[in-house]
């Protein structure tokens, strides 16, 4: 699966936790965090994306994602 086929996953978790974000700022250059998720939401959505897509991806895989591009590249390498 691709990046571009992930996120659009990644966008409906992030709008069940934060429905009044604007769907056009869900972009693989802006953050979770820029969104306004605090860390617990972050977490939840990286889960949540990871159930939808039947994946088993240790959350320190995380770390290091910068952005939301960062999140989708880890799902990706993992055999999304």
């Amino acid at each position: 699966m691709t990046e571009s086929a992930i996120l659009p996953v990644l966008s409906a978790c992030v709008l069940e936790i934060l429905p009044d974000v604007a769907p056009v700022e869900i972009t693989p250059e802006n953050s979770l965090l820029n969104l306004g998720l605090n860390s617990l939401e972050r977490t939840e959505v990286i889960m949540a994306t990871l159930d939808e897509l039947e994946l088993r991806i240790p959350l320190t895989a995380f770390s290091k994602a910068e952005n939301i591009g960062g999140i989708l590249a880890v799902i990706a390498s993992h055999g999304a």
